[in-house]
């Protein structure tokens, strides 16, 4: 199953470019769940009752919600990290292993 993916490491510019893009709008979708936090708390100072009770319940649900993806995102991102650090030791270790090679053969 896994034969089925690629991942193009040539472009690290635009993997960098990707991750400070994703990094932005996570930072911006936390800024509006924490206002959206805010302005619930400060609703349910305004009002009481079934429908407003429901109305808060479900509104927690949703920053709940999103405060899930926040997270989720910048797990994506550690492990963008994570990969990308792989990919160049394991990059750095065959170009010391090919001029090893080379050393050897012709030195």
């Amino acid at each position: 199953m896994a034969d089925n993916y690629t991942i193009n490491v040539q472009d690290t510019a635009s993997i960098e470019a990707w991750k400070a893009r994703a990094q932005e709008l996570n930072e911006r979708a936390q800024r509006a769940v924490n206002e959206a936090a805010q302005a619930l708390n400060e609703f349910k100072d305004t009002a009481e009752g079934n429908v407003f009770e429901q109305v808060c319940s479900y509104s927690n649900d949703i920053i709940g919600g999103m405060t899930n993806i926040i997270k989720g995102m910048n797990e994506i991102l550690t492990a963008v990290n994570s990969l990308m650090d792989l990919i160049r030791s394991k990059g750095q270790e065959l170009l010391e292993g090919v001029a090893g090679v080379v050393s050897k053969v012709f030195g």
